[in-house]
């Protein structure tokens, strides 16, 4: 029987290259299973939504008005039913706040002409030109100027106006 049959071959001489044991540690932190990694900010994602803020709400479509709606921002949340009544201030999860603020809004298209636009050449763009927003949340808690994520989520913050503005 031969020696490669047998498992006995030598394999041929190695050059020497120094080990490099840190990026073994590296690459055992990169080689997580990309699904466990995903459940991880996904875990992370969740818990920062239910975060609970305080704020109020306000219904552009209908002032005055009421509106009841369904929310659940991942899959082990339940569907919770929310009930928000113009002016009134409300706690709620901040992933709900951030869905009033950004996705309850529909856009007003607009054409856009070129400076050199002729009839029958070429054709005005149709672009989005401004967004109406029928609901929004504007949060009374504190919010850390330095986390970009929370400035600008709970849209811009009203202007107060005081004796000096008149």
């Amino acid at each position: 029987m031969s020696e490669a049959k047998q498992g006995k071959i030598e394999p041929a001489a190695k050059k020497s290259a120094p080990k490099k044991a840190p990026e073994k540690a590296i690459e055992a932190v990169e080689n997580i299973d990309p699904r466990e990694r995903q459940a991880q900010r996904l875990e992370a994602d969740r818990i920062k939504n239910n975060k609970m803020v305080r704020g109020k709400f306000t219904f552009h479509e209908v002032p005055g008005g009421k509106v009841t709606m369904p929310y659940r921002r991942h899959k082990k949340d339940g569907i919770k039913w929310y009930t928000f009544e113009d002016g009134k201030i409300y706690t709620i999860p901040l992933g709900l706040a951030k869905h009033l603020n950004e996705g309850c809004r529909y856009p007003v298209h607009s054409h856009k002409v070129e400076a050199n636009w002729m009839p029958g050449v070429n054709r005005p763009e149709v672009v989005v030109g401004k967004f109406v927003d029928r609901m929004s949340f504007v949060s009374l808690d504190f919010i850390d100027a330095s986390d970009p994520d929370a400035c600008g989520a709970l849209g811009p913050q009203p202007t107060v106006l005081t004796a000096e503005h008149r």
